[in-house]
């Protein structure tokens, strides 16, 4: 009985010792070794829905916006559906081509280019934000909408920029918004991000759904039109505009 006693207590010391070891190494992560992991991180294809409300506080108005994003960009194809108040757009995009449509008009505006990122929930134009404009800290790991993320926070930086009066020998202090964002473990993307005027948050990102490597059809990269919507390229939109000036 005493010898099982001893086993027990030895057990539960090295447990205690082993959750003390993990504790120590998750607390000496710093902001740079956490954004280093987060840009390891490969580019993965996702499906999100994402809500993003903003604060005017000057006039104290909010702003909601919702968004489907079908996200294969890399492997450049994109479709997204984005609804704000009454108005709801449609994007598709695929063979370096996009097109853009808004609920209601009889056009469809196609463009020459493809979507590169979703800037909702892409990692790399957020980590570089976060990076440039605020002094970055490591807050720790914390679950967002049932998934693990990388919790950072950024205090906004103090830059010099130029007199807007427009005296060239003088400038002025300006401070960029704090922020913070909480990047996905496993996929890299943003599942959460706040940026604030002082201390009120003045917009706020969530990624409400995750679906990672979801199997995309032929079908889910196209857009089926109303009847007697046309397609025009911008090229051409733009020259006709260019005949009626």
């Amino acid at each position: 009985m005493r010898n099982k006693i001893v086993f027990i207590l030895g057990l539960c010391l090295l447990l205690s010792s082993f959750v003390n070891v993990v504790g120590a190494a998750e607390k000496k992560l710093t902001a740079e070794d956490v954004i280093k992991l987060i840009k390891e991180i490969p580019k993965t294809s996702v499906y999100t829905e994402v809500e993003f409300t903003s604060y005017n506080p000057d006039d104290k108005t909010t702003t909601k916006i919702k968004s489907k994003h079908w996200d294969d960009t890399k492997n450049g194809n994109y479709k997204g559906e984005t609804v704000r108040g009454e108005s709801t757009v449609y994007t598709v995009s695929t063979n370096e081509k996009s097109i853009v449509f808004v609920q209601g008009n009889n056009m469809a505006i196609e463009y020459n280019s493809p979507v590169r990122l979703v800037y909702d929930h892409d990692k790399e134009i957020n980590l570089r934000k976060l990076i440039d404009t605020t002094e970055v800290t490591y807050k720790g790991k914390e679950k967002v909408n049932g998934r693990l993320t990388y919790h950072l926070y950024g205090k906004g930086k103090k830059v010099q920029v130029a007199d807007p009066t427009g005296n060239e020998k003088s400038t002025i202090t300006q401070i960029h918004p704090d922020m913070e964002i909480w990047f996905d473990v496993e996929t890299g993307i943003v599942m959460k991000s706040k940026m604030y005027d002082n201390k009120t948050i003045v917009g706020e990102t969530n990624v409400t759904k995750v679906t990672v490597s979801p199997k995309f059809s032929k079908d889910t990269f196209s857009l089926n039109l109303p009847s007697g919507v046309e397609v025009v390229n911008i090229d051409e939109l733009k020259k006709k505009e260019k005949k009626t000036d």
